[in-house]
């Protein structure tokens, strides 16, 4: 069976078989890579964190092979590989942290040979046999191995799902169209519900809608990355900025409070919106019971759900009335704001022209003194030519060499000219007998 030997202690087998060590933590490293992004099936609803305790232990356990003995040792080893980041430092630091290729590790520590390459990429039984060779089947786990186990437990940021989902985040927010810097301003709702959602769904198509979404604390990894790691984000409490454009956002940047302001008019207009579809679906109901106690004959049951009808119609009003406010408002904040990209632009340009302007090779002065350069430069160029001429001229008249009469030159140009046109005339008579027979 393959599974006793991956779930075999591996501690004691980092140096006496290398390529069979380096094959089984690459067979961990995407199991739990992948079973941590599935998120809610597993122990943890988080995608981006991995959870190392006796739950993951408990159920990574299977009843025919029991607990993975090597498991303290695969999160040891892939957090020197940076492959995972413990939870706090990942936080905290300030320094950038960029997973490594599989390869440079292969490479590092010995080249596999053509039966440790298939073990990589597949564990067959025939491979996984050539494993059991080395590791042993049902050893009890080795005094390395609980060490490692003990330094594993905790919470550990999974740097490739990171990467991967935030890839996801980045083609979701950019496959839509974003006018102005202020369609890159989110809450954290909006954040979730307009980019991380259709991201995950979009990284994994089999997930529901509902599970379609990342945990608090995968959003704050998240977020961190963004900002840190690609510099694409600025990230103030509640309010989230992305990159306009692709490329990344300048370090020294702020969300400012002008940019804090209209998030709060965009979620007190959400909140109207839906204040709205409640009253809405009140009215309905009340609307229903008037119907119903009608036709029971329950006139002054009908009445008061008529008027608790007519309160709600006019409370209606009134967010109806705050919504098309609220609407003007923002529409007029996204007109200022183009305006003010406009006059950015426009400001830059006159700043470019000022300073192509004030070259001193544009200088009006200068201008005339290089123009009446060129002038005499090129009378000169005239007359080197005109000498030229006459002295090739007078060379050929000394050794001999008639000049050509130009209008006997003219008469036989136009002899030869006749001469095709002739030519021409009778290839197409000789056509036209042709087709005539």
């Amino acid at each position: 069976s393959s599974l006793p030997a991956l779930y075999a202690d591996l501690a004691a087998h980092r140096s006496s078989n290398k390529a069979s060590y380096e094959a089984s933590l690459e067979w961990w490293r995407e199991l739990l890579s992948s079973a941590c992004l599935a998120g809610p099936e597993t122990s943890t609803a988080d995608r981006l964190i991995l959870h190392v305790n006796q739950a993951l232990l408990d159920d990574l356990s299977l009843d025919d092979v029991g607990r993975p003995l090597g498991l303290g040792t695969v999160i040891m080893e892939l957090q020197q590989r940076k492959e995972v980041i413990e939870m706090k430092q990942f936080l905290s630091s300030r320094a950038r942290f960029k997973r490594p290729s599989l390869g440079h590790h292969l490479q590092k520590s010995t080249a596999l040979s053509s039966r440790a390459a298939s073990l990589a990429m597949a564990p067959l039984t025939w491979a996984i046999s050539q494993l059991s060779l080395s590791l042993g089947f049902g050893e009890s786990s080795s005094d390395a191995s609980d060490e490692d186990w003990e330094k594993s437990k905790g919470n550990w940021v999974v740097l490739e799902n990171v990467e991967r989902v935030a890839e996801a985040v980045l083609a979701a927010h950019r496959s839509s169209p974003r006018i102005s810097a202020l369609d890159c301003l989110f809450s954290r709702r909006t954040f979730v519900e307009e980019v991380v959602k259709p991201a995950i769904a979009a990284t994994l198509p089999d997930s529901s809608t509902a599970k379609s979404s990342l945990s608090e604390s995968d959003l704050e990894v998240l977020l961190k990355y963004l900002a840190r790691d690609r510099k694409v984000a600025l990230v103030d409490k509640e309010v989230i900025k992305l990159e306009l454009e692709h490329g990344s956002i300048e370090p020294e940047s702020k969300i400012t409070e002008h940019e804090k302001g209209i998030m709060d008019v965009r979620d007190t207009h959400a909140k109207v919106e839906k204040q709205i579809e409640e009253i809405e679906k009140r009215i309905k109901e009340r609307q229903s019971k008037v119907e119903k106690c009608l036709k029971e004959n329950s006139k002054s049951q009908a009445l008061s759900y008529l008027r608790s009808k007519k309160t709600l119609e006019a409370l209606l009003e009134k967010r109806v009335g705050t919504l098309e406010t609220l609407h003007g408002i923002l529409v007029k904040i996204e007109q200022a704001a183009s305006d003010v990209e406009i006059m950015k632009a426009y400001e830059t340009s006159t700043a470019s022209l000022k300073t192509l302007l004030g070259d001193a090779r544009l200088q009006p002065d200068r201008i005339d003194a290089n123009m009446d350069e060129m002038q005499e430069t090129l009378a000169s160029a005239d007359e080197v030519r005109q000498a030229i001429d006459l002295g090739a001229q007078g060379m050929r008249q000394a050794s001999g060499v008639e000049e050509p009469d130009e209008a006997e030159m003219e008469a036989e140009l136009l002899a030869l000219q006749k001469e095709v046109e002739t030519e021409k005339k009778d290839r197409i008579a000789e056509q036209d007998a042709q087709k005539a027979q």
